[in-house]
C-alpha cells in the first residue's frame, strides 16, 4: 500500500496525539480473495502501526446479492478512507458488485479516499486488460478517487485452498497507481 497516501491522511488531520482510525471497507470474490486481502491489510497495519490504526469491515460478493446488505456495505464504503475490492483479474465484476460500487459512488460523491483493486491473475496476464480493473478505474475517476492496483500472481480459477500447497508470488509493490 502506498505509505504516502496513508501519511497524507494524517498530515491533513494535523497528526493529533490520537489520530482517528483509518477506515477500510472491502469486498471479496471468494475465501482465497478474502485471505489475500486481509493478509495484505495486516501487513499495511503492521507497517503503519506507529502512526495509525486501521478499522476494517468486509463483505463477500455473495452477500451483496441482498439489497439490504448491499446498501449497508455501500454506506460503510461511502464513509471509508479506503475501499478494497479483491477479485479475479480475468473476470468482470458481477452485477451485484457493480450495483454496490454505483451505490457507494452516489453516497460518497467527490472524495479524497482511495480505491484499491486486488487482482488475482496469471503472471503473464496484462492487468490493464482486466475487466474488473477497467470498471474500478472508471468508478474511481467518476468520484475523483485514487486507484491503486495490486496483483497476486496465480492461475485464474486456480484453487487457493489454504490447506493446499499452491504457490503464490505476492508482489510487494503496487503495480499501478492512478491519481484522480
Amino acid at each position: 500500500m502506498n505509505a504516502s497516501f496513508i501519511m497524507s491522511r494524517f498530515d491533513a488531520a494535523g497528526m493529533a496525539e490520537t489520530c482517528p482510525a483509518l477506515k477500510v471497507v472491502g469486498v471479496y470474490a471468494d475465501l482465497p480473495a478474502h485471505m489475500l486481502a486481509t493478509n495484505l491489510l495486516r501487513n499495511v497495519a503492521r507497517n503503519c502501526s506507529t502512526v495509525c490504526k486501521l478499522d476494517s469491515a468486509w463483505w463477500s460478493f455473495d452477500t451483496l446479492g441482498s439489497a439490504r446488505v448491499r446498501e449497508t456495505a455501500a454506506r460503510a464504503a461511502a464513509e471509508a478512507d479506503m475501499i478494497w475490492c479483491s477479485t479475479h483479474a480475468c473476470e468482470a465484476l458481477p452485477e451485484k458488485v457493480r450495483a454496490w460500487v454505483d451505490a457507494w459512488s452516489e453516497f460518497k460523491g467527490e472524495s479524497d479516499a482511495a480505491l484499491v483493486a486486488l487482482l488475482r491473475c496469471p503472471s503473464n496476464y496484462k492487468v490493464e486488460h482486466s475487466p474488473a480493473r477497467a470498471y474500478l478505474f472508471q468508478a474511481a475517476q467518476a468520484v475523483g478517487m485514487e486507484l491503486f492496483v495490486h496483483r497476486f500472481d496465480c492461475a485464474c480459477g486456480a484453487s487457493l485452498n489454504p490447506l493446499a500447497a499452491v504457490p503464490l508470488q505476492i508482489r510487494n509493490q503496487i503495480d499501478e497507481y492512478h491519481p484522480h
